[in-house]
């Protein structure tokens, strides 16, 4: 595990599966879909999918108190007779849902992005090279 996060930390190209990874803002931000489509494509472990995970608001919400950033928050209803919940989808600089042209995808930062990772359940040193 500490040799991907080395991978991921210092990488500035980086490929899974033999599928280039994209960076977005200078490098500062891994495209999660990529991953995803270097993956597989694995049914509900979309970016999106990984982001609506109690889990993963539990560690977004600890990256706004720590970095004092405003989040994008959505609304997700819940079923008949329960509160919509307000999940974060976005957090300027760390995590961008991004729909413009080229660049296109799901960013976020490379703590977020190994998060990302060992979501996926791929095998971390075979798959991924810098």
């Amino acid at each position: 595990m500490a040799k991907c996060k080395e991978q991921f930390n210092s990488a500035k190209q980086m490929n899974f599966n033999r599928i280039m990874i994209r960076h977005y803002i200078d490098d500062e931000l891994v495209n999660l879909i990529d991953m995803w489509n270097a993956a597989g494509k694995p049914a509900n472990k979309a970016p999106r999918d990984w982001i609506r995970l109690n889990q993963t608001q539990e560690l977004l919400e600890k990256l706004v108190k720590q970095t004092g950033t405003l989040p994008i928050r959505v609304e997700r209803k819940r079923g008949e007779g329960r509160k919509p919940k307000h999940l974060i989808a976005q957090i300027p600089g760390i995590l961008i849902v991004s729909t413009e042209g080229k660049r296109a995808g799901t960013y976020a930062i490379s703590k977020l992005a190994i998060d990302y990772y060992e979501y996926l359940s791929c095998c971390c040193i075979s798959k991924l090279s810098a």
